[in-house]
């Protein structure tokens, strides 16, 4: 699997086979360890791969891109997922199996626009972001949480401050009102996210497990 734009090398093909058939990989990504072109485009890229690999729920999908060889076993898992909305170099690591890298600079177009806009990329990023992390679903409730302990510590200091008689009149009553009515809403948010986010992650219907070999007892069956 590749782009047609030609910055990935068809001759990385040889060596990712090479680790199929020797080595008994199931998949084969190629791993960007470098890139020429534009400096724009690479410091966004770079800048999404660091923030994807600190908040995804699968781990070893930065700097892959579509570029990949895998057997049969494999693809035919990953073409038994059954969403829409596909970020391939993820949905390439869920499915599991042996899977494994080979390195390379990615060149620069040889001639053309990118077809990929920034507001495509946007797009992309924002479908592996949704896909598979669940942080942003989770900012309410984090948020509400982080709100709730700034009203405890809000109130605590009204209260000796009242106590003490340096409370300003009038302001106690209204800055608690909006730190108790905020956190309560963040809370309610984080908590209804969460169930959404379960409601999102059944509708995906992604298999809990890849069945890669059957044995019968006599022979085997891929």
């Amino acid at each position: 699997m590749m782009d047609g734009d030609m910055q990935d090398p068809p001759e990385l093909f040889a060596e990712m086979y090479r680790k199929i058939q020797e080595e008994g990989f199931d998949v084969i990504s190629a791993k960007r360890t470098g890139r020429k072109g534009s400096n724009s485009r690479n410091l966004l890229t770079f800048i999404f791969h660091r923030i994807f690999r600190n908040i995804a729920v699968l781990k070893n999908m930065e700097n892959t891109g579509n570029f990949s060889m895998m057997t049969r076993e494999a693809l035919t898992a990953l073409l038994s997922l059954k969403e829409k909305i596909r970020y391939l170099p993820g949905l390439r690591t869920f499915i599991g199996f042996k899977q494994g890298y080979v390195e390379f600079i990615r060149e620069d177009r040889l001639s053309g626009e990118p077809k990929m806009s920034l507001s495509k990329l946007f797009t992309l990023a924002a479908d592996a972001i949704f896909s598979f992390s669940k942080l942003p679903i989770r900012m309410c409730l984090i948020l509400g949480l982080i709100g709730t302990f700034v009203f405890m510590c809000a109130g605590a200091y009204v209260l000796f401050a009242k106590i003490m008689g340096f409370a300003i009149a009038g302001w106690p009553s209204t800055m608690l009102s909006i730190y108790f009515l905020g956190s309560i809403q963040l809370v309610a948010l984080g908590i209804v996210g969460e169930y959404v986010y379960r409601i999102y992650k059944e509708s995906q219907e992604r298999p809990l497990y890849f069945v890669k070999k059957i044995y019968d007892g006599t022979s085997v069956k891929k």
